[in-house]
């Protein structure tokens, strides 16, 4: 994203501090997304579902608490509200696109570097190598959890997906508000195919459990890697 924001504006500085600045109101709103997520997660009702033996937990298991697609629901009719009443127009997603997903490089840095540091200093580190880097991007704990939430499942798909999703209905509101329809050729991607394959990722991680994924891969790549490569931008 910085490296298009360059080079469409001759390397001018001035244009990311206009565009791409992590700003106070990117972090409101994408630290807001964040901490609804984690709530919907938390406290949704959901099929509960005994994971796979964990060899490293000495073959205990885990239990999942499958509520993504109420999840799901939950924040559309809550985005519905807020965009309804005017306390938070969907359009501004589309206007603060730059904004938000520096916040959301950031936060993949900061979160992935949390959970390493984290697992290494209550001594829960798993398989590390003795090389820093490595360590660091493959991830030193194997089922990071915050209480009921596992933080690998959690962040593949309640963050990047939800944002992919109210990315393009953004796009959509915002054209509708603009000249009073949408197009036909962006109507077909303001919102539907995200809402379909939001729904196959969440329903698809009902059936995930005791993931044996890179730490960092996740918790980095779900951050930002889904918006900034969204073919509908």
């Amino acid at each position: 994203m910085w490296y298009v924001f360059f080079f469409s504006s001759g390397w001018r500085v001035n244009s990311c501090n206009q565009d791409a600045y992590p700003n106070a109101y990117a972090w409101k709103v994408y630290t807001g997304l964040i901490a609804y997520q984690l709530f919907l997660a938390w406290v949704m009702p959901g099929y509960q579902q005994e994971g796979l033996p964990v060899p490293s937990l000495g073959y205990k298991t885990l239990m999942y608490n499958c509520n993504a697609l109420w999840s799901i629901y939950a924040s559309m009719i809550t985005a519905a509200v807020l965009h309804y009443y005017n306390i938070f127009r969907l359009t501004e997603i589309i206007d603060n696109y730059g904004h938000l997903m520096s916040v959301a490089i950031i936060y993949g840095f900061v979160v992935s570097f949390g959970v390493y540091f984290v697992t290494v200093a209550t001594g829960n580190q798993i398989r590390m190598s003795g090389n820093f880097i490595y360590d660091v991007f493959m991830g030193a704990c194997l089922n990071p959890r915050i209480g009921p939430i596992d933080l690998k499942m959690w962040a593949e798909v309640r963050i990047p997906w939800v944002i992919v999703f109210f990315l393009a209905v953004s796009g959509g509101c915002l054209q509708y508000e603009r000249y009073g329809y949408v197009t036909p050729v962006s109507l077909p991607s303001s919102g539907m195919p995200k809402y379909v394959y939001s729904l196959v990722t969440e329903h698809g991680f009902h059936d995930s459990r005791n993931l044996v994924i890179s730490q960092r891969l996740v918790c980095y790549y779900t951050h930002l890697s889904c918006p900034c490569n969204d073919d509908t931008l």
